[in-house]
């Protein structure tokens, strides 16, 4: 896809990240034609080239010629830790020139109103085109950056009564897990309205490291 100057995938980064894994998991460092790599992630014709784009611009796998994971695929399919992971998610939205612009000038946070206006200045397209498909950048853009926005949230508006030295805490417990909360208002709240976010990353992590595991037994 693009508009004005600028090129972009139509793919998030995280359904990139799902098909650089199924290629590393299967070809692991080799140089594979386009065609095996269609068989592996699962599409054909123009969303395979659609899928196979996207994986180039955010530079999981080789610009050009035949397809190889690149260190930075590695790095963000198997991440090593939560720092990684992040930090291999910023690279790869900062590889897509248009979205290394959008989180340069706004970070996580796109404008709510008229955003293809910055479109405009950003890209010098027309205001049609970029009314047109403002849409779509905004999601494709706000699905990539999540876990770097999850992180932020985590991180900025934890309550700062987790710093209690004697903490009074109410207890949740079944056969596969246990909660522990809190017993303040100000927690409650940030559970109820922000916790999946900040947890889910995590919970993403542990699935991926169980699956790889049980994958090698099954090797």
């Amino acid at each position: 896809m693009k508009l004005g100057n600028y090129a972009y995938p139509d793919v998030s980064l995280s359904d990139s990240v799902k098909d650089a894994k199924k290629i590393y998991d299967r070809f692991k460092d080799e140089e594979v034609a386009s065609q095996l790599i269609s068989e592996a992630i699962g599409y054909r014709g123009g969303a395979f080239f659609q899928r196979l784009s996207a994986l180039r611009k955010y530079g999981l796998v080789s610009p050009r010629g035949k397809v190889q994971v690149t260190d930075l695929g590695k790095r963000i399919t198997y991440p090593a830790s939560r720092d990684v992971e992040l930090s291999a998610i910023e690279e790869a939205v900062k590889n897509v020139e248009l979205f290394k612009v959008l989180y340069d000038k706004f970070d996580v946070e796109l404008p709510k109103e008229k955003f293809w206006v910055n479109l405009v200045n950003i890209t010098g397209a027309e205001a049609p085109d970029a009314q047109a498909k403002e849409d779509a950048i905004r999601q494709v853009y706000v699905d990539s950056i999540k876990p770097l926005s999850t992180a932020r949230v985590g991180k900025a508006e934890l309550p700062a009564t987790f710093e209690a030295i004697e903490p009074d805490f109410a207890t949740f417990e079944t056969e596969d897990f246990k909660i522990q909360i809190r017993k303040d208002l100000a927690t409650i709240e940030f559970a109820k309205t922000k916790l999946m976010d900040v947890i889910k990353p995590w919970l993403d992590y542990v699935e991926g490291k169980i699956k790889a595991k049980e994958g090698e037994k099954n090797d």
